[in-house]
């Protein structure tokens, strides 16, 4: 069993997978690889897969299930568009041997057009996702509020992608009061530069590759797809989207089931193919039992169930972006004491989590950075009980030997320095540098100056280490991580109130007594001493800063 670890453009990815829902009877039957003709290539040859700009993330995971790390054959990979692929198959040379696409109408088209070798097989199920810049502009919290976006980004309708988003619009009774606000830019990752800048409110994308990669040096060439109007502003030429641009998006979560159930992702080998033997016996790798499990982890749900992932219960947490080092750890004691059991986490600011939790109303639990936030989901009626874990401990964080001299919090109205703190609306880092600050009588100073302000804490530990800013208020945790290349001053106790870590246990959890195991896990003596050992203290005081 594998528990989910993703960097923070892809923790929002994994959520969209892990809450899903249940697929099970979704999926189209299982096509087996066609037999083979004799003479039909060589089996020892290097097989060519042409890959969609939103599956590049994964170049890595598709070798280990279906290349040399799974006992298969040499794989090449060429990042490409998934529009207009027929045109560009038809003048390929060389031809590829796989085509591998997150949806299915792009290869129930090459398959009409008589260009791959026998019907092409699901090799993953994926859905629609929502997205939202991370301020969430249109208060999406369900998805008929759609209706009340200005303007959604969506791609065409000639692909998956766009087919089954104005599907779902459709069926929910939305599409005819959307006309006019439907945008349909010509590359997939326009979706995420519209919302990063603020173009449009919401977009709809997949699930299973709902953050575009950062993929410089493999730029998907631009065609523009037929029938669609390219919309306005679009920088159709330029690179991939930047990761600083990637961490504006939110998603939400998938659309309703009601609206859109699960469909296929496919891959097809291509007629003609230089490597035909190979390139089937790539495709069996990846259609077979062990990459179906692995599959499981990361896309929104596998092709079919083996018997493995049918027995097994799945756990899905919401969690703070600061907590992860100790629920990692924690994670992976849970799972090897309970086989049966795949924690799947979600790590995000804690705003973005409750708006998350808000919209998918999925999930079995919720561990937020402070209790403000499991104090609005317990409002909205989304807790069945919670557990207290531990306290968040506040420090000033400063480059390692302090160049700049910073002495403590006054420092941070200098003009000479720049710094930062966590955004008061999305996170418990942020809502105590206010505090702090409010009560030094210095907030109304402080609001005037051109400081910088992340969604989490991690964030802002990693703009000191690398001399973005001079100056955060971060917690102990990551001051801990960092400490190799940042030092840390104390925060006088007087100052802000004590932030209290807890976590609760959803009332949408289809496996409470399961989620509640975890709970007591991270609640016990062995649970919280990983957690002080991480920088997450038993006791709202200052007895850890004596320790470092």
């Amino acid at each position: 069993m594998t528990l989910r670890r993703t960097g923070q453009a892809l923790a929002a990815v994994s959520l969209a997978a892990v809450l899903a829902g249940n697929m099970g009877g979704c999926a189209k039957p299982r096509q087996e690889a066609q037999p083979l003709e004799p003479g039909s290539g060589a089996a020892g040859g290097t097989v060519r897969v042409w890959l969609p700009c939103g599956l590049a993330e994964w170049v890595g995971k598709f070798d280990d299930l279906m290349g040399q790390g799974a006992g298969g054959p040499k794989i090449e990979y060429q990042i490409i568009n998934a529009w207009g692929l027929a045109d560009r198959l038809k003048t390929a040379s060389p031809k590829p041997d796989l085509i591998i696409m997150p949806g299915d109408r792009e290869l129930a088209a090459l398959e009409a057009a008589g260009l791959l070798d026998a019907k092409p097989s699901a090799w993953a199920l994926n859905k629609i996702a929502v997205l939202t810049p991370k301020s969430n502009p249109a208060r999406i919290e369900q998805f008929s509020d759609l209706a009340k976006a200005s303007s959604i980004v969506v791609a065409p309708a000639d692909t998956s992608q766009g087919y089954y988003a104005r599907q779902a619009l459709e069926k929910a009774g939305l599409l005819d009061t959307l006309q006019g606000r439907l945008v349909a830019p010509p590359t997939p990752g326009d979706i995420y530069r519209f919302l990063a800048e603020g173009k449009a409110e919401v977009g709809l994308s997949y699930a299973g590759c709902s953050l575009p990669p950062v993929y410089q040096a493999n730029e998907c060439p631009v065609v523009e797809p037929a029938g669609e109007k390219t919309a306005p502003d679009s920088d159709a030429s330029g690179p991939a989207m930047p990761k600083e641009k990637l961490t504006k998006v939110m998603v939400l979560g998938p659309v309703p089931e009601e609206y859109c159930p699960a469909f296929p992702a496919m891959v097809g080998v291509v007629k003609g193919a230089p490597n035909k033997v190979a390139a089937y016996k790539a495709l069996g790798k990846l259609t077979g039992e062990d990459a179906q499990e692995k599959i499981a982890e990361w896309m929104p749900g596998p092709a079919w169930h083996t018997p493995r992932t049918g027995r097994r219960t799945e756990l899905h947490m919401y969690c703070g972006a600061a907590l992860r080092p100790p629920v990692e750890k924690l994670a992976r004691i849970f799972e090897e004491r309970n086989p049966n059991v795949k924690l799947n986490v979600a790590y995000a600011g804690s705003g973005c989590l409750l708006a998350q939790l808000t919209f998918a109303r999925r999930g079995d639990l919720y561990m937020p950075g402070e209790h403000f936030y499991l104090d609005q989901a317990d409002e909205r009626g989304f807790l069945v009980e919670r557990k207290h874990i531990a306290y968040f401990l506040p420090v000033i964080l400063v480059a390692k030997g302090n160049p700049k001299k910073v002495a403590g919090l006054k420092d941070f109205l200098r003009k000479d320095l720049k710094v930062a703190i966590g955004e008061p609306e999305a996170c418990a880092g942020g809502r105590l540098a206010k505090q702090v600050f409010e009560r030094m009588g210095i907030w109304d100073e402080f609001q005037g100056l051109p400081a910088r302000r992340a969604l989490n804490i991690p964030e802002l530990a990693y703009w000191v280490s690398i001399g973005t800013v001079d100056a955060a208020i971060v917690w102990m945790a990551q001051a801990k991580q960092f400490a190799k290349y940042c030092d840390h001053l104390p925060i006088p106790a007087k100052l802000y109130e004590p932030v209290e870590i807890s976590v609760g246990l959803l009332k949408f959890s289809k496996h409470p007594e399961a989620a509640r195991g975890f709970m007591q896990l991270l609640a016990s003596p062995e649970g919280q001493k990983i957690f002080e050992e991480e920088g997450y203290p038993r006791r709202p005081s200052q007895e850890l800063l004596s320790k470092d």
